[in-house]
């Protein structure tokens, strides 16, 4: 018979097969125990993980969060009489110039006047408010001043627009801790004392690009999170044309007025005229002459049917 040695060896004997596994069981609780141990008595490596980006808005979140991640402009036209137009945007301008309680910050100011009749100036004031003071300044654009009638300042055009930027600002945070993540690590390297000349002039030049990125990542978050807090306003002004008094209408008036228009324009078709029949002066002379000429031999020349054979004279 063939030796086997498991069946030879004392632990895995067919005469107690318990007595065999027990020991063994025993054996591998053992070494998994010594694992653990191992395992647990190493130093864990903490790594600093960013905090999660906002969610972006149209998901499950509330209202308020919603509505956080959305920049607001508005538009709006006002039709304001000729005789105060200047005062109208004046008092616009000044009043986010100088009035505190606003909290008004004037982006652009223009009033232009076109010159010889100056009856269609153009002038507009784009600002940023707070949410909760977009509409009184509104209503100071369409409030009537001193010397205006009952509805001559109206709002004749109005439009809003909202933009979501929930993933631009997510994806700016992200960028930003991941930059600021690389820099710290570039100065760790930097301060480490086995750190050759060569590197440590390369690991500066890094740092100094990575922190520039930096201060750009943090510029466009800065302004997306002011379009999120505040609104854009821009208010368009244009004038009411005074009302001028019409007269009856004369006919005889009316033929004076045109008189000039009519002599120009009446020498103007004779000047066409002579121009335009010079050019056939000549053939008309020379169709004259050969007219002429043909006359005058045809009545020398007695006339004769085509069928008559008698000889002439």
């Amino acid at each position: 018979m063939p030796y086997n040695p498991l069946k030879t060896s004392g632990l895995f004997s067919t005469r107690h097969p318990s007595r065999a596994v027990l020991p063994l069981c025993v054996a591998l609780l053992a070494l998994s125990a010594c694992k653990e141990e191992k395992h647990h008595n190493q130093p864990e490596l903490m790594v600093a993980s960013p905090a999660p980006p906002p969610s972006p808005a149209g998901g499950a979140g509330s209202a308020a969060t919603q509505q956080a991640s959305l920049a607001y402009s508005h538009s709006i036209t006002v039709r304001v009489p000729l005789a105060s137009f200047d005062k109208h945007y004046a008092d616009l301008r000044d009043a986010c110039l100088h009035d505190q309680t606003l909290h008004c910050l004037l982006l652009s100011a223009l009033i232009e006047h076109d010159g010889a009749d100056d009856q269609s100036p153009i002038a507009h004031v784009e600002v940023r408010l707070p949410h909760d003071q977009i509409s009184a300044f509104i209503a100071r654009a369409l409030h009537p001043l001193p010397g205006d009638k009952p509805g001559d300042v109206q709002a004749i055009r109005q439009s809003t627009q909202a933009e979501d930027l929930s993933q631009p600002v997510a994806d700016a945070t992200t960028r930003n801790a991941e930059l600021e993540n690389y820099r710290n690590r570039l100065t760790e390297l930097s301060k480490r004392p086995d750190t050759k000349a060569a590197d440590l002039i390369q690991i500066e030049r890094e740092l100094a690009h990575t922190q520039a990125e930096i201060d750009n990542t943090a510029t466009s978050l800065r302004d997306m999170n002011t379009r999120i807090d505040t609104e854009s306003l821009f208010i368009a002004f244009q004038s009411i044309a005074p009302e001028k008094q019409t007269k009856p209408a004369s006919p005889i008036r009316d033929a004076l007025a045109q008189s000039g228009a009519l002599f120009i324009g009446s020498l103007a078709d004779v000047i066409r005229f002579v121009f335009g029949a010079l050019p056939w002066v000549p053939v008309v002379l020379g169709g004259a002459a050969i007219l002429r000429f043909a006359g005058r031999r045809w009545k020398r020349i007695p006339f004769r049917w085509p069928w008559d054979r008698t000889p002439r004279a």
